[in-house]
């Protein structure tokens, strides 16, 4: 299958309810709960995950031939999520123009858990050479 194929198939299921062939933008934020205190179609708090991020998932994962793939609300997830993937020693080199952001996340959540971290100036030949990788 041509990758433009699946760009454009890949994630998207028909809609039983409606028999829509694409996808609807569902704007909800939260999702109906089962008599057992469950959710029944897979979904509680659109931050955690919603149909539209879910075909997102799938879509980037088929186009890149993966088992699967994570899509986040946000980059501070993403950063976060990424970097707490990581083992206790673990080191990493991180840009020193870097989102504000990613500087507290890295100095006041993971540096105490043990994460070693270098901030570098990527337009420095030499200090990039001096990091250690």
């Amino acid at each position: 299958m041509h990758i433009e194929t699946i760009a454009v198939h890949a994630g998207s299921e028909l809609d039983p309810a409606v028999g829509a062939v694409t996808p609807s933008i569902n704007l909800s934020t939260i999702y109906e709960r089962g008599a057992d205190g469950g959710y029944p179609h897979g979904h509680s708090y659109a931050r955690r995950s919603n149909p539209n991020r879910a075909a997102l998932e799938r879509t980037l994962a088929a186009l890149e031939g993966g088992a699967d793939a994570a899509a986040f609300a946000s980059g501070s997830a993403a950063t976060y999520a990424v970097f707490s993937s990581l083992g206790t020693g673990a080191h990493v080199v991180v840009p020193a123009t870097a989102y504000y952001g990613t500087r507290v996340i890295v100095d006041d959540l993971f540096r105490p858990w043990g994460l070693e971290a270098t901030f570098v100036d990527m337009a420095d030949e030499a200090a990039l050479q001096r990091a250690p990788f």
